[in-house]
């Protein structure tokens, strides 16, 4: 085990404290991490099942002693593709904990106009008008239907709109998605007024923890240059942060991606000044 005497110890203080936050939050040893009156917001606190624990736990053994053993012998890509897979299913075993199908709680949390709103923005919004492009006047309304929508920058809904106009262009997929999603909300009429290629984005946002694990490849590619061996322990690790873990499928948890791969195109820019310099 003399590899893990390799691990940075900044990365287990970070898992450390990361397990300690998950117990605490867990067992409610400490009612204010979820909330109350200095907060405004509270979030309730049910227990969950026996039944629906042990399939996460298994799977989050199996993870751990993946990582402990490519972190010790097996080369990176493998440790990098461990990485991505355990970042795509935890999330999914999380919603698993109080749901028993995790991939219809993420059609529901997509579809809802909360924090997943873009997606419901985009199939109520008329963009045949021009009054769209007055963004501030257009969620004025939206204030009493989404407000994180209403606080929001116009780029999500907008990339919902291209999604439905390119599945619109091949109707034969969406038809096909939209057969098997329309059930699980049949009732839901402001869906019922949705085109079946704008029901059947909807697939694109159930998917969230498959894109959001793709920020390990940025992020291995900058541990590496920066920690070098640390780096595989890094990306690891990146599996296991509650955030990520917590909120599929809300596109917070994409959001690192795009720094990742924003700060990794810094550091190749910087690296072709200084050889052309």
């Amino acid at each position: 085990m003399n590899y893990l005497r390799k691990m940075p110890p900044a990365l287990l203080r970070i898992l450390a404290a990361s397990f300690i936050v998950a117990l605490l939050v867990g067992f409610d040893v400490l009612p204010f991490l979820r909330g109350g009156d200095f907060f405004g917001w509270q979030w309730p606190y049910q227990p969950v099942s026996f039944g629906l624990v042990l399939p996460f736990v298994l799977i989050l053994t199996i993870y751990l002693i993946g990582v402990f053993w490519l972190g010790g012998q097996g080369k990176a890509r493998w440790v990098i593709l461990w990485a991505f897979l355990g970042a795509a299913v935890l999330p999914m075993l999380v919603v698993g904990l109080r749901h028993p199908n995790p991939m219809t709680e993420l059609y529901y949390r997509t579809v809802s106009p909360g924090a997943t709103g873009p997606y419901f923005a985009a199939g109520r919004i008329d963009w045949a008008a021009s009054t769209w492009q007055d963004w501030s006047a257009t969620m004025v309304e939206w204030r009493d239907i989404s407000r994180h929508v209403a606080l929001s920058p116009p780029g999500l809904p907008l990339f919902y709109r291209f999604l439905n106009s390119t599945l619109d262009a091949i109707p034969v997929l969406p038809n096909l998605i939209d057969s098997q999603l329309l059930p699980l909300q049949c009732n839901n009429y402001s869906l019922l007024e949705f085109t079946p290629a704008e029901r059947a984005s909807a697939l694109f946002g159930m998917l969230m923890p498959i894109w959001a694990a793709l920020a390990v490849f940025p992020l291995y590619a900058i541990a590496y240059r920066m920690i070098d061996y640390g780096a595989r322990w890094l990306v690891s690790g990146w599996a296991l942060v509650p955030a990520l873990l917590m909120f599929a499928p809300s596109w917070n948890t994409f959001y690192p991606l795009l720094a990742l791969v924003a700060f990794w195109m810094l550091l190749k820019g910087l690296d072709g000044y200084h050889l052309n310099k």
